[in-house]
């Protein structure tokens, strides 16, 4: 159920814990579901990881920026708490973020160079690809 019906009993028992809620919001719009409470899970201590989950039956997309978007509109995250969530913390979550999920000196070198102005561009204007270029383990692949 991706989330989507978290008491606040289990909100509290993943602070507790320190578990990662792992929130799919383009699952949800697909499935015409209330999304995931990930304002409240963040405001109770819960990092959140958001994701595509890109399949054909319950989220058709590969699009990040609209995840983003999504994470925001339906879920009340910040531009700032939905890069975060789809970068850092998505890396957590799968315990690699000692190799990805950050620019830092020693980590993989995985980047994409938007074409935006700020990165509150990417949440804001999801229907377009803002791909400028792109690195992976910090070898140009696009651009």
């Amino acid at each position: 159920e991706h989330l989507l019906k978290v008491s606040d009993m289990g909100i509290a028992a993943m602070a507790k814990k320190g578990v990662i809620a792992c929130l799919l919001p383009a699952t949800a719009l697909y499935l015409q579901e209330t999304a995931a409470r990930g304002r409240e899970m963040i405001d109770a201590g819960v990092p959140v990881a958001i994701s595509t989950d890109c399949n054909p039956g319950s989220s058709p997309t590969t699009s990040m920026p609209l995840v983003m978007n999504l994470a925001c509109i339906s879920m009340r995250l910040s531009p700032a708490e939905s890069l975060c969530a789809a970068t850092y913390n998505a890396a957590c979550a799968i315990e690699i973020e000692d190799k990805v999920g950050s620019l830092e000196v020693g980590k993989q070198a995985d980047i994409v160079l938007w074409n935006v102005s700020n990165y509150q561009q990417l949440q804001y204007l999801f229907g377009v690809n803002h791909v400028n270029s792109v690195w992976k383990k910090g070898v140009k692949v696009v651009g």
